[in-house]
């Protein structure tokens, strides 16, 4: 598990390497970029995420880009994925 919530953070870097993360809390924080969601990828096992309270959670279609984006989680902002 990586917990990096509420620190004001606006790009997730540098975390590639993390391949086995199962956990990745970064909510609360500036995070504006979809795009950023590709450090995430390599983690196969990811099964959760939290990224509520960031400015991209306003976008209308959040839940469903982060299950495109990182297919292997089942939990968003703890809330189960339902397919």
């Amino acid at each position: 598990m990586l917990d990096i919530a509420s620190n004001r953070i606006k790009k997730i870097e540098n975390i590639s390497h993390l391949t086995e993360l199962q956990e990745f809390w970064m909510n609360d924080n500036l995070l504006e970029s979809w795009s950023d969601l590709d450090e995430l990828k390599a983690a196969k096992s990811l099964e959760t995420v939290y990224l509520e309270r960031n400015p991209l959670q306003k976008d209308p279609q959040y839940r469903r880009k982060i299950m495109l984006a990182l297919p292997s989680v089942r939990q968003i902002d703890a809330t189960f994925v339902r397919f």
